[in-house]
């Protein structure tokens, strides 16, 4: 019963442009991507790449911390109590005087591992 209904659907004309493109695959008149289209149509997409690469460029600078931060995350520094942000401290300090930068750093790399932890536990777990 459910073919027979699917079969009596009006063939909508995102339908018939992906029956030609399959034809057209098939016939080898263009070439079977490696990629899917899903991929390739957010490349296209200026504001997605744009995301994309942010997304990168903050994950990158995340797991490069210990490069990139000059304080220790942990370590109160008592004459650095709640500076505003400036030079040294580029979001200030908080009520300890540990700088604000680097603890962002350092909790967006534990954030990180436990994304994938949490990720490759839903896949094979």
């Amino acid at each position: 019963m459910a073919t027979t209904e699917a079969m009596k659907r009006k063939r909508t004309k995102n339908d018939r442009k992906f029956d030609r493109i399959l034809k057209a695959e098939e016939e080898g008149r263009i070439r079977k991507s490696k990629m899917s289209r899903s991929v390739q149509k957010m490349f296209q997409n200026r504001l997605a790449v744009i995301g994309l690469m942010v997304f990168g460029g903050i994950l990158l600078t995340c797991l490069l911390a210990p490069l990139i931060a000059a304080y220790d995350p942990v370590a109160p520094d008592l004459r650095s109590i709640n500076q505003p942000p400036s030079l040294q401290h580029i979001f200030g300090t908080d009520k300890l005087g540990r700088d604000v930068f680097t603890r962002t750093l350092y909790g967006g790399r534990l954030v990180a591992v436990i994304t994938w932890c949490l990720l490759l536990w839903s896949h094979f777990g």
